[in-house]
């Protein structure tokens, strides 16, 4: 069994994943839907499972700025996320033109080496240690 039946596996049923996302929920423990925009992912787990945020698909936020098909998908997914009170997630934001452009369409959070690069736990333990920048 290879990496690309787990996500099958996990939504052949439906109710069981909706009852462990819950539970999980419950612990406090946020859920988020991963990868949105690209194989799996697909409008129905929005309406059935239990989603605190949507993180979406680098591939489609590194085309906004130049395919309108993307930009209407991602300001589509923005709007809906909103609607349905879950918190948006623009994964891979490469530059501050496509940081802008998120933040006008309303996305909440984003992550890409715009921000940071790649960091080891170690890094980041030390960062988090450090004094906060005025």
């Amino acid at each position: 069994m290879g990496p690309d039946s787990r996500p099958a596996l996990l939504l052949d049923n439906i109710d069981r994943t909706r009852n462990v996302l819950e539970t999980l929920r419950e612990s406090n423990i946020h859920v988020a839907l991963d990868d949105f925009g690209s194989g799996y992912s697909a409008l129905t787990y929005l309406r059935k499972l239990p989603i605190d945020e949507v993180k979406v698909d680098h591939d489609l936020i590194g085309h906004v700025l130049t395919d309108p098909r993307a930009d209407a998908i991602v300001r589509a997914v923005v709007d809906l996320a909103y609607a349905l009170y879950v918190t948006t997630v623009a994964e891979g934001v490469e530059n501050a033109e496509i940081a802008a452009y998120l933040r006008d369409c309303g996305c909440e959070v984003a992550q890409g080496i715009y921000y940071s690069p790649p960091i080891t736990a170690a890094a980041m333990m030390e960062l988090m240690a450090s004094p906060a920048p005025l």
